[in-house]
């Protein structure tokens, strides 16, 4: 008796586990534009936002609970969609990840009311003849590489509708103060994030406005540093920019390899290998696949033929690509049905420069 409770009650928590609905949850918000919209999400351990379609806005705080952004300004009502990836644990103690859909509806300024506040004021408290009504917060480039710079205006309203260039007495307001550097009307990208930055002058506070904060190597724009936990929950992890490579992945090419024509070379072996997660079985006797292969080893080629070698990229992207058990498992997987085939060899003939993806001749040049 007590051996057929004890595996009632183990099926019931396997049941419960595995009972969770995978499809997406969806909540509807409403905002009007040019606003701060906060979006959040359930408790869990570790979060993963991202923006599925709508004008594109700057996400703040994307890996934590609640994550935000400024309304975009619109004439009529916009959608926007966020998704959001989190891992929930469950009574056996597995990690699973959970989704959810975010809908934004962006109603027009018009239906904005006026949310100015007078000053407050006492008995004691003498009353300016020309009060500050509003201030204006404006960027001139909202996307910036670290260490570059942009031009920020604070324009000032006062109630009998004279304006007023005070950016330079400012009190400066941002979610993160150690991204950016301000001196007078200029500031400079100090650290890899996206902000909020508001300004404030006596009681009255500017609109917001978003700053995205990226690392350039190169001339790439590389992703975001990903999440761990969500990325490594999922054999394909994140891929933010959709160009077929892992972020993880994607920065660590740039950071280990130098040259703008073996980063390039290297994204494009990159490429290959998310088939493999996807579906290993038949991705081992995919013609395409080998195609595929067969495109990236002869535009190596064409690259030792002119002195160039990559160094051990099949090391390189064994161990970054399939850097998780699950991820290596599939990979044994591949192999073992990969074993006994027939796969041609390039040689020395067969180099071709047209099978590489980027500009060879343009790489070169710049080399």
């Amino acid at each position: 008796m007590k051996l057929y409770i004890a595996a009632l009650i183990s099926l019931l928590l396997v049941f419960s586990a595995c009972s969770d609905s995978s499809q997406p949850q969806e909540q509807t918000l409403n905002a009007i534009s040019n606003e701060v919209v906060i979006v959040s999400t359930q408790e869990a351990q570790s979060y993963s936002w991202s923006q599925v379609s709508g004008v594109k806005v700057v996400l703040i705080d994307s890996q934590k609970q609640s994550m935000s952004f400024i309304a975009p300004v619109v004439t009529k009502d916009t959608e926007l969609v966020f998704e959001v990836l989190y891992t929930v644990t469950t009574v056996l103690n597995t990690v699973n990840i959970k989704t959810e859909k975010v809908k934004v509806i962006v109603h027009p300024l018009e239906l904005l009311t006026d949310k100015n506040t007078t000053i407050p004021t006492d008995n004691n408290t003498t009353i300016p003849t020309n009060p500050l009504k509003s201030i204006a917060l404006s960027i001139s480039n909202n996307s910036l590489n670290i260490e570059t710079n942009t031009t920020l205006n604070a324009i000032a309203t006062y109630e009998d509708n004279t304006t007023k260039d005070i950016t330079q007495e400012v009190k400066w307001i941002s979610t993160d103060s150690n991204a950016i550097q301000i001196s007078k009307h200029q500031l400079q990208a100090k650290k890899e994030t996206n902000i909020i930055l508001r300004a404030k002058l006596n009681t009255v506070t500017s609109n917001a406005v978003a700053l995205e904060i990226y690392k350039e190597i190169n001339g790439h724009k590389l992703p975001p540093l990903p999440n761990q936990v969500i990325n490594n929950s999922t054999l394909l992890g994140i891929d933010s920019n959709s160009n077929g490579v892992r972020d993880d992945v994607e920065r660590k090419i740039y950071a280990v390899y130098k040259r703008p024509i073996e980063q390039a070379y290297m994204m494009q072996d990159a490429k290959i290998y998310p088939h493999i997660l996807e579906n290993p079985i038949e991705t081992a006797t995919s013609e395409e696949f080998e195609k595929e292969h067969w495109d990236t080893a002869t535009c190596n080629g064409y690259l030792m033929s002119q002195d160039i070698e990559i160094l051990k990229p099949v090391d390189f992207m064994e161990n970054s690509y399939f850097n998780t058990k699950e991820r290596m498992r599939v990979y044994i997987e591949f192999n073992e049905a990969s074993s006994g085939g027939v796969y041609h060899i390039p040689l020395p003939r067969d180099d071709n420069k047209e099978n590489c993806d980027f500009n060879v001749t343009k790489m070169l040049e710049i080399e």
